[in-house]
């Protein structure tokens, strides 16, 4: 199958587009909440999450360290689950703008996707606290929050335009659903990160691209033909 190299160029322009949209939803999501108010609380909401996980995050203790009481928080977020998700909203913009910044506007889809893994390793490398709040500190039920509860969709974008592109390319196995590509990627991913962390952090996450990702893209490639 012949393809122009328009046809194999990711669409940049629609990624900035569904980021600009994807930061449009953050800040509507804290129009509620004062600038002044996020800028304290987040951050320290972050430190809980990585330090302690989802279970060890508490509004009390969190309206300690910040010097704020506990009604106020509440009034702006209606639990915890609330504060962490805005967390991981705010963190997966940033992400996600690293990542497609990076991510090569055409070229061999194999490669396009090594590009992406180790942006996005070389990102969590950089900020490690990203990469357990993403990764590690949430509970597994809330990758399975409906849509409208789960507001977190910037890199997950970025997959599904590779995925657009992989498949105009015929690089990419018909037999595989977009879902099951997405969590092929999930699964290695959270794997990595975990396993990272459990391990006292001791590597870096990019120098182990090399090792997951042919295991990740023998399972979503289309096989050569003989």
């Amino acid at each position: 199958m012949d393809h122009s190299a328009d046809d194999l160029e990711f669409d940049a322009a629609a990624a900035r587009a569904a980021l600009a949209g994807l930061a449009e939803q953050v800040r509507r999501a804290g129009d509620e909440a004062p600038e002044a108010i996020e800028a304290r609380l987040l951050p320290a909401v972050e430190d809980l999450l990585f330090a302690r996980g989802y279970a060890g995050l508490n509004i009390r203790e969190l309206a300690k360290r910040v010097g704020m009481g506990p009604a106020t928080i509440y009034k702006y977020y209606a639990s915890k689950e609330a504060l962490a998700l805005r967390v991981l909203q705010v963190q997966d913009v940033q992400v996600a703008a690293f990542v497609g910044a990076a991510l090569p506007r055409r070229g061999v889809e194999q490669e396009r996707w090594l590009a992406f893994y180790r942006a996005l390793l070389l990102y969590y490398d950089a900020n490690v606290k990203v990469a357990v709040v993403q990764n590690v500190a949430m509970p597994t039920y809330t990758w399975f929050l409906p849509e409208h509860r789960w507001p977190v969709a910037g890199v997950a974008e970025i997959v599904r335009g590779l995925i657009r592109d992989g498949r105009a390319a015929g690089a990419l196995d018909d037999a595989i659903t977009d879902n099951q590509i997405l969590a092929t990627h999930y699964m290695h991913l959270v794997r990595e990160v975990r396993l990272w962390r459990s391990r006292g952090m001791r590597w870096r996450l990019a120098d182990r691209v090399e090792t997951f990702f042919p295991i990740v893209w023998k399972t979503i490639s289309r096989l050569p033909e003989r």
